[in-house]
């Protein structure tokens, strides 16, 4: 491997310098040496470090024979490799440092390549920020989560973990959590065999910042993989065939089979299995999990099956009988099929109403609250044949509902309490032509030392319904005549006052 300077050639205005073994890049700081067909790249996202500064550089490597070794670890990999590297510069300036890495192919061919990046001095007499990383665990298996544990240690101040990268395919489990004024977690797993390095990024509150990886070496492990015949997505009238095909087992595994999925039957034998959808006029669809076990050493794999309905299409209609109609009214509605057999109605939908009888039926009664327009829905199918309306869709139609033509209104009286004569009085409030329920809104008087049985004040809300009158005790302490108004609101939001005047005679102790 040679380093070439480029200060001559870029003073005779020359962009590039080629040579037909080597890439040599000034501003990204990268050198790939080609050995015959396999070559590699060493590269990393910072462009320049501090003395001492861990950072994480990534091996890029194209052509021979994979997998690949990377000279100083133990495992191989595919294409990429992560590594941690740490570089010094004992000087007062900074200055450019070069890392090397020897990578060797299965076939015995090797290759290097060399990264080249500015590395700063140490600026403080203090040690400098820098972290450790532990794994749970440092030889998982494939698809086990890990849980990584960061140290920050050195640096100024505060510490603040700023972000994780998994390693290679990795995907995140945990996400980044500082669990300690020193310490952070996450978790990942990964899909595939190899080496894996995971890398932590770290602050601190004096601007530092650092990062440090950690290694592990995903086990192949034992797999199961499942093959759908002729597909995973099928008409209803067809069956799905699986097959689970074993691999990394010491010997062959047992096969437990299970489905998920409404309408939809599992038979299985050894390794393979028939799922059958148990009628041919609704779509399904379902998962389907096999385990293979041979002893300490099992596998999961599951699949999605989707069984779709035949293409017959039953049109279907909701309606009412034309008139005009008020609040609080029976409407009669009809669900009819243009073929005119009979229905399964499933569900209905009213606006501001409700099915009078609660039960769903091709010839509802529907009753609505209050005016104005309103949206009724409905879902059904054929009662013979299981076909649904509108394939599926929700069946609908609109009514305008008129006002009830009665006025809101109520009445106030006042009776002695019998129990507590000549002490509280006995209010009772009526209403009519309300829509829906009424409820007691304000009961207040002129009266300057008035109060409510229940201790409320006059003008709390008392939000209580009540199907035909209100009853409250209210206590008067001085004689003279008063005035006691109360205010009633109904479900529609209309609201009636209604008052009366009581005259005390003697102070009532």
């Amino acid at each position: 491997m040679r380093t070439f300077r480029f200060l001559n050639f870029l003073a005779l205005g020359l962009t590039s310098f080629i040579l037909s073994s080597c890439k040599i890049e000034t501003s990204g700081v990268t050198l790939t040496v080609n050995s015959g067909s396999l070559t590699c790249a060493a590269t990393a996202s910072l462009s320049s470090v501090a003395s001492g500064q861990t950072f994480p550089v990534t091996i890029q490597v194209i052509g021979g024979a994979a997998p690949y070794t990377l000279s100083g670890t133990t495992g191989t990999f595919l294409t990429t490799y992560t590594i941690p590297q740490t570089l010094t510069n004992a000087t007062d300036n900074s200055q450019i440092t070069s890392a090397t890495f020897s990578i060797t192919d299965s076939a015995g061919k090797s290759t290097s390549c060399q990264l080249a990046i500015t590395v700063t001095p140490e600026t403080t007499t203090t040690d400098p920020l820098s972290c450790t990383v532990a794994a749970s665990d440092d030889t998982p298996d494939i698809n086990q989560s890990v849980t990584y544990t960061a140290t920050a240690a050195n640096g100024s101040g505060t510490y603040f973990f700023t972000g994780f990268i998994p390693g290679g395919s990795g995907t995140i489990t945990a996400s980044l959590n500082q669990i300690s004024a020193t310490q952070a977690t996450a978790g990942a797993r990964y899909s595939y065999s190899g080496l894996y390095t995971s890398v932590f990024y770290v602050s601190d509150s004096a601007g530092n910042s650092a990062t440090c990886a950690k290694t592990v070496t995903v086990q192949a492990g034992p797999s199961v993989s499942l093959t759908a015949s002729p597909s995973t997505t099928v008409p209803a009238t067809q069956s799905i065939y699986l097959t689970g095909t074993p691999s990394g087992f010491s010997a062959t595994p047992t096969y437990t089979w299970s489905i998920v999925g409404s309408g939809l039957t599992l038979s299985a034998s050894g390794n393979t299995a028939t799922v059958t959808a148990v009628d041919a006029y609704t779509t399904r669809t379902g998962t389907v999990t096999v385990v293979a076990t041979n002893g300490s050493e099992t596998a999961t794999s599951n699949i999605p099956l989707t069984f779709t309905a035949g293409g017959s299409t039953l049109n279907c209609s909701i309606s009412y009988t034309p008139g005009t109609y008020t609040t609080n009214q029976n409407v009669p509605f009809s669900i009819t099929a243009s073929t005119g057999e009979a229905l399964t109605v499933t569900q209905i939908n009213v606006t501001d109403g409700y099915v009078v009888g609660g039960v769903p039926s091709q010839n509802p009664n529907i009753n609505f609250y209050y005016s104005g327009s309103k949206l009724v829905t409905a879902l059904a199918r054929s009662t013979s044949t299981g076909i649904l309306c509108n394939n599926g869709a929700y069946l609908q139609t609109t009514i305008n509902i008129s006002s009830s033509q009665t006025p809101f209104s109520c009445s106030l009286s006042m009776t002695p309490n019998p129990t507590y004569t000549y002490t509280w009085i006995l209010a009772t409030i009526t209403a009519s032509g309300a829509q829906g329920s009424y409820w007691l809104e304000s009961l207040t008087s002129d009266y300057p030392d008035y109060m409510a049985l229940d201790g409320s004040t006059p003008q709390e809300s008392l939000n209580s319904a009540y199907s035909s009158a209100i009853y409250r005790y209210v206590y008067f302490y001085y004689p003279g005549t008063w005035k006691v108004t109360a205010r009633l609101r109904d479900s529609a939001g209309r609201t009636a006052t209604c008052d009366t005047y009581e005259t005390i005679y003697g102070n009532y102790y």
